[in-house]
């Protein structure tokens, strides 16, 4: 199957694709993740330089005062990008190597190659979608469910076990940083004011 078939099959045929998945190593899976993880990264940081002015504005509009408008360099943005994927790329053995512990307390059933096959292939939709300002929650959302997909399919875990075993992470994730967003707005005002001292003292 070639790369924009299985595109196609994660996308559209999530239970068909991880059902029929039968590779024995990561390398299918690591050579598609590397090449859609740069390509957008590099998009990526395109649209970052082109919303740079917008975003710059807004926070300016939202903090009272002028940022600096310093821009970085073009080898610097060049090595923070490169650095992005190289952080991309070995991040993918770390996550898959905890999603695997985590997959095994539940009763995976299967080796680390293939729970690296269902990381990197999961991912495809945020790595391609991601960059889109907007849309990086809704590619996120359907990662999640891509994992729920291939832990049934590829580790026999039964549905309401695999839908348990992300859902109530991500909700204990979410009521931390709705209290974190909540304490944020509380301090908000007392920040306001020594980001406004600060920048008058500049």
């Amino acid at each position: 199957m070639n790369s924009l078939s299985k595109i196609r099959m994660i996308l559209l045929e999530p239970h068909k694709f991880f059902s029929r998945l039968k590779e024995k190593t990561i390398t299918d899976a690591f050579v598609m993740y590397a090449v859609i993880l740069a390509i957008s990264v590099i998009l990526g940081t395109i649209i970052g330089l082109l919303l740079q002015d917008i975003t710059s504005q807004f926070i300016s509009n939202w903090l009272g005062f002028p940022l600096p408008q310093e821009r970085a360099g073009a080898l610097v943005q060049i090595g923070l990008m490169i650095l992005g994927y190289l952080f991309g790329v070995i991040g993918s053995f770390v996550m898959a190597g905890v999603l695997h512990v985590w997959v095994m307390i539940f009763g995976g059933k299967e080796q680390y190659a293939r729970t690296y096959q269902l990381y990197a292939y999961s991912k495809i939709p945020s790595l391609l979608l991601s960059w889109i300002p907007g849309i990086g929650l809704f590619a996120w959302i359907y990662t999640l469910a891509l994992l729920i997909i291939g832990t049934q399919e590829i580790h026999k875990i039964p549905k309401r076990t695999a839908i348990l075993m992300y859902l109530v992470p991500v909700a204990i994730f979410i009521v931390f940083i709705l209290l974190l967003l909540l304490l944020f707005i509380h301090l908000a005002p007392d920040f306001m004011i020594l980001i406004r001292q600060a920048a008058m003292q500049q």
